[in-house]
């Protein structure tokens, strides 16, 4: 496993590659989901972009999930056994250039870039709060509550990379927003409100080798009801 790096640089990257998020929200037909993407406002975002959509069964099977995409936006209708869906979602590579502009090109494409970013999303939305919920779900960075949500409450919630814990990633309610980083077991503590949760997180590593990006920058969300 590469080296995490929590750096300041990496964290200081503007919001065309770093403050975007996924999250499932419920759409206007029974049982249907929309994908969505963005910030403080939704974005539309082009098919190729969302990567990966799989869903979580209640017997711990995935299956891929079918997205059909509308006006900009891809909806699932995940079968009614689901319990967990999880997203990947590539934002390409972005690079800032001189002026301080970014734009979305490599490293390559950009003789005066200072600094490239390859910007990656992920998430996990929770549907059903059984077994599945506690359990590490094969995504490369990955956010697993440890015990079932409840308001105010404080909830330990695990960091994993590659399947391991991994140590100072900071987890809260968005970038701009007050986090918390994980301590050296990969655990941070996140309060659930009453309603739908947005717990966010951010993960980051060097690409060393790499002609065309000079770090690799994950934002997470994990999405869950408490009562």
């Amino acid at each position: 496993m590469k080296k995490l790096l929590l750096t300041t640089a990496l964290f200081a990257i503007a919001a065309p590659t770093m403050a975007h998020n996924i999250w499932l929200e419920n759409a206007n037909q029974p049982g249907e989901y929309v994908v969505k993407f963005g910030h403080e406002a939704t974005e539309t975002y082009p098919e190729h972009k969302l990567t990966k959509t799989v869903a979580v069964l209640e017997d711990a099977q995935q299956e891929p999930l079918k997205a059909t995409f509308k006006g900009g936006e891809a909806y699932l209708m995940p079968a009614t056994n689901t319990s967990l869906v999880l997203l990947s979602f590539d934002n390409g590579i972005w690079c800032k250039k001189q002026n301080g502009k970014w734009v979305e090109q490599t490293k390559r494409q950009t003789p005066d870039a200072t600094s490239c970013v390859a910007a990656r999303k992920g998430g996990k939305a929770v549907l059903k709060q059984d077994a599945n919920l506690f359990k590490a779900q094969g995504q490369t960075y990955e956010l697993v509550p440890q015990a079932k949500p409840e308001v105010g409450k404080p909830l330990e919630i695990l960091a994993l990379v590659n399947g391991k814990p991994a140590a100072g990633i900071p987890v809260g309610l968005g970038e701009d927003l007050p986090s918390v980083k994980t301590n050296d077991k990969g655990i941070a503590h996140y309060t659930p409100t009453a309603g739908m949760n947005k717990v966010w997180a951010e993960f980051g590593e060097s690409a060393k080798g790499s002609l065309d990006y000079d770090e690799v920058s994950v934002e997470y969300m994990l999405t869950f009801e408490a009562k």
